[in-house]
């Protein structure tokens, strides 16, 4: 049952990259948060360094979540749906070789 292998690891790559995406986004939100009150504190207004900290935190726990995650591209045998490989007459070699995977 090769095309179900192949159906099931393209999803999981997918709902990987979701996650990862995800993760990503929370740590760029935390770690753009602690820099903006850090900057904010350097030009003199009161900001409380505990709160500078939560974020400070909350980046270190998502740097580490992300870390968890390793995405590499698809092969082709995940994209493929069934065990017969056969060359396709609509995709040439040097065009695909131009793709970005």
């Amino acid at each position: 049952m090769v095309e179900g292998n192949s159906l099931l690891h393209g999803r999981h790559h997918f709902t990987r990259l979701d996650a990862f995406g995800k993760v990503k986004n929370l740590y760029g939100q935390a770690s753009g948060t602690k820099k903006c009150l850090e900057m904010i504190k350097a030009s003199g207004t009161e900001i409380p360094q505990e709160m500078i900290d939560v974020f400070a935190e909350q980046e270190k726990l998502y740097e580490a979540e992300a870390t968890k995650f390793c995405v590499g591209p698809l092969s082709d045998s995940d994209l493929t749906l069934s065990p017969l490989v056969l060359p396709s007459r609509f995709v040439e070699d040097r065009f695909r070789a131009s793709f970005d995977p």
